[in-house]
């Protein structure tokens, strides 16, 4: 999907909250997400992550993933 480029905390509970993930390839297209200045970073929830190593995996389909980062960056507006 693509690499892990910062995290964001709830600074009252100190949980993680969601991953910064710079995606890669095909895959903005695939989420029907615009690429800005060659790479689109979002935001994906920790309720999506099954396991963490040297890889991240992820849980949940890829349509409940692509719905989650939809509602995350559109403008509220936008809707």
């Amino acid at each position: 999907m693509g690499k892990v480029k910062d995290g964001v905390i709830d600074d009252k509970t100190w949980q993680i909250t969601s991953l910064e993930v710079q995606l890669q390839g095909n895959v903005a297209k695939e989420f029907h997400l615009k690429k800005a200045f060659g790479s689109t970073t979002v935001p994906i929830e920790t309720k999506f992550v099954g396991a963490v190593g040297d890889k991240v995996v992820l849980k949940g389909t890829a349509k409940e993933i692509g719905d989650s980062i939809n509602a995350a960056t559109t403008p509220p507006n936008a809707a």
